[in-house]
């Protein structure tokens, strides 16, 4: 249930850091403030960001836009952090893409962004795309939620890399027999047809 961000600056004070103080007031609704989560009292001009510009999101409790709980770092890449979250508007389990907190890799993101619409408008709820659910801007980074899915696309990688090797020596091996025959003789650029032909 949402409450009115100067509610919460009225009725709960002490569970905000001063940055959050004028932050909240930027948010009709909030969903979440994470009143549990150990709070960062650096005012300085970037306190939630290291060096890199990657997001320091603090201890498990803690929000992100006064909606997301935080509940684990899912993983890092070289464009930014993948998050596991509640979102508290819909009551669901999301992954929450923050990006990093650098000109050319908001820039990036928002090329993103776009082509993730097309895709959406493409295919609708196909279950063949991960779906977008909403994006927007927190202290300085493009976050992009997404449906939360059993395994990144990584570790599907990394543990389907033998079926999709093996699919794909069959594959080359029936393109190799049509394009060469079954004939020894025969050859083309970079197969060896006698070994294909088995």
């Amino acid at each position: 249930m949402p409450i009115l961000a100067s509610k919460v600056l009225i009725m709960f004070p002490e569970y905000l850091s001063e940055r959050e103080k004028s932050e909240i007031l930027e948010y009709r609704e909030v969903f979440y403030f994470g009143e549990r989560a150990e709070k960062k009292r650096d005012e300085s001009k970037r306190p939630y960001d290291n060096g890199e510009g990657y997001y320091q999101a603090g201890t498990p409790g803690s929000h992100i836009a006064f909606r997301y709980e935080v509940f684990e770092l899912l993983g890092k890449g070289s464009f930014g952090q993948v998050y596991k979250c509640r979102d508290n508007k819909t009551g669901t389990l999301v992954a929450l893409k923050m990006v990093r907190n650098q000109w050319r890799f908001r820039q990036q993101a928002m090329v993103e962004v776009r082509m993730l619409e097309a895709v959406r408008s493409q295919h609708g709820d196909s279950d063949s795309v991960v779906r977008m659910l909403d994006y927007f801007s927190f202290r300085g980074h493009v976050c992009i939620t997404f449906e939360l899915l059993s395994a990144t696309l990584y570790d599907f990688m990394r543990i389907t890399s033998f079926y999709v090797r093996c699919l794909l020596t069959h594959t080359c091996r029936a393109c190799q027999r049509r394009t060469c025959g079954n004939s020894p003789s025969r050859s083309c650029a970079g197969c060896d047809c006698s070994r294909s032909a088995k």
